[in-house]
């Protein structure tokens, strides 16, 4: 008879050898401010090069004595706002605000949407109408209803979020997060907002 070959371990002896992780490693729920392990801790591969555009993104915190100041784009300018901001990405970027709001808001029908820069370099696009929108969100469990200026920036949270894991290695989307969070938290419907992201 052969010598015998040693047998498989059984799945119950197998020994499961955690992940070396820094010490006070958390997952971050939100977009990743830096190159840490913080957020996804998957490895992502890059399906594209990363975004090549003059937008400074410097970390576009605000003096604690000034409010962070939404300007609405003029019409003369827009053409050229989606790719001062986002360089070749600027489709995607509006794609996913796109599907983000008709994901969540189920009254939502299309239409024009306003563009607006934030004094401390942020951006974000808001629905036209003046209305209100049922928001469900089925990830967390928000329902409420919000104006279309906080579903705007509601939508354009959860696509910078999105996007900054999906370009990992493209700081951007989350530089753009950020300033975004943090006019956010100054917004009248701050509560709402903050909910349907959590």
């Amino acid at each position: 008879m052969p010598a015998s070959l040693p047998r498989p371990a059984s799945p119950s002896r197998v020994a499961l050898r955690a992940p070396d992780l820094p010490v006070g490693f958390a997952l971050d729920c939100y977009a990743r401010r830096d190159r840490s392990l913080a957020g996804n801790p998957a490895q992502i591969q890059l399906r594209e090069p990363v975004m090549t555009t003059d937008v400074n993104i410097s970390s576009g915190l605000s003096d604690a004595h000034s409010p962070i100041v939404a300007r609405a784009v003029d019409d003369s300018e827009r053409l050229m706002t989606l790719p001062r901001q986002f360089g070749h990405r600027l489709m995607i970027f509006e794609g996913t605000v796109y599907t983000f709001m008709r994901r969540f808001a189920p009254d939502y029908t299309g239409g024009l949407w306003k563009f607006f820069e934030l004094s401390n370099q942020g951006f974000y696009m808001a629905p036209e109408e003046r209305r209100t929108y049922r928001f469900s969100v089925d990830t967390n469990g928000y329902e409420g209803v919000m104006s279309a200026d906080a579903a705007g920036i509601t939508v354009c949270l959860f696509t910078y979020s999105h996007l900054s894991f999906e370009y990992f290695g493209d700081e951007g989307f989350a530089e753009h997060f950020h300033r975004l969070r943090d006019f956010a938290l100054e917004h009248a419907e701050a509560s709402a907002i903050f909910a349907a992201i959590d």
